[in-house]
């Protein structure tokens, strides 16, 4: 049975799954991590470039992955989404409209993009409801062709890109949840991703500029400590207010709030824009991923923040392990990685 390769090409570090189809679910045929030696995405210098894909290289050989076709994710920073509304049309005039449609809403010439689309709702005609609502993605052509390049200079065949926020959404949410409207966070090393995800299908998305790496650098300069002993700081204290006499929450506080606030606005945005008739449909739970999301305290003190239910994501809920591969203590950080791999072909 083919492989199904996921790789997740993050600033801090390089992730890898490979996994096969069994029935409704997956099995983990192969899974590896390596620290990304410039944080360096496909698109920097050439001397990154190369050091990067030399990483990418070794980390497939150690995992005795030899595919040579994967599913890459491009940044959410770097693509355009929106959820449009658009009177209720068919497979073929939707295809035929969705470009007139994204040109109100693409700042760039739609030369310079390839643009993507799936439905979210379609309602019947001639219900109560007069509009469907589609997912809009366009993609620099640039950026595209870059990823495409990367990957061939690791020995890769591309056999689809998308965003990471639908990749991690796959894996964290699965369509069956039954979890309702629920905000997904992903809290990467130089970035923090938001996405509300309804019935399987993401429906308001957005990228913030700040992530695991500000918290480190905010430790560094309030005690004086290299890079690498203030990560450590972080990992091993974080939030958690009985350790250190609670200094180190106390210097992260700030910048954990600010970001939290985002998160908040996203949530009331989504909320106040609901008909009084869908109330029930409003968020209640928050989902974090990424390396960041193990942050110690972070999970109760969002909660606290919020009050509603937060909990860490699962990348593995559907995916059972194998005699090669076993399943990472480790359940947020893979999720862009697995979310890719299970991406049906």
């Amino acid at each position: 049975m083919a492989r199904l390769i996921g790789l997740d090409l993050g600033s801090f570090s390089i992730k890898v799954v490979s996994l096969s189809k069994r029935g409704k679910g997956y099995r983990l045929d192969a899974i590896g991590i390596a620290l990304n030696p410039y944080g360096a995405r496909p698109g920097a210098d050439e001397a990154s470039q190369v050091r990067v894909a030399e990483a990418v290289k070794k980390l497939l050989s150690d995992n005795r992955i030899s595919s040579a076709k994967a599913i890459l994710a491009l940044p959410e920073s770097v693509v355009y989404t929106r959820v449009v509304q658009m009177p209720v049309l068919s497979d073929s005039e939707l295809a035929s409209a969705i470009h007139w449609e994204a040109e109100q809403y693409v700042p760039v010439p739609l030369d310079q993009v390839n643009i993507d689309y799936e439905v979210i709702s379609r309602p019947e005609k001639g219900t109560d409801r007069e509009k469907m609502e589609v997912f809009l993605v366009a993609a620099p052509k640039t950026v595209v062709s870059r990823t495409v390049e990367f990957a061939s200079r690791c020995g890769i065949e591309v056999s689809g890109l998308e965003t990471e926020m639908v990749a991690l959404s796959r894996a964290m949410i699965p369509d069956s949840s039954g979890l309702g409207p629920t905000m997904l966070v992903s809290l990467g090393a130089s970035s923090t991703n938001l996405a509300i995800v309804r019935d399987g299908m993401l429906v308001l998305t957005h990228s913030l500029e700040s992530g695991g790496t500000a918290l480190t650098r905010a430790i560094s300069t309030e005690f004086g400590l290299e890079f690498p002993q203030a990560e450590e700081y972080k990992r091993s204290y974080g939030l958690d207010p009985t350790q250190l006499e609670g200094k180190v929450r106390e210097c992260l506080r700030p910048l954990v709030d600010r970001l939290l606030s985002e998160v908040r606005k996203a949530i009331q945005y989504y909320n106040s824009s609901l008909q009084e008739s869908n109330q029930e449909m409003q968020i209640k739970r928050v989902i974090l991923a990424g390396g960041t999301a193990l942050l110690p305290g972070l999970v109760t003190y969002t909660a606290e923040s919020f009050g509603m239910e937060v909990v860490l994501g699962n990348a593995f809920s559907f995916i059972e392990p194998s005699a090669t591969a076993a399943i990472p203590q480790d359940t947020v950080s893979f999720g862009t990685a697995v979310g890719l791999g299970m991406r049906e072909l």
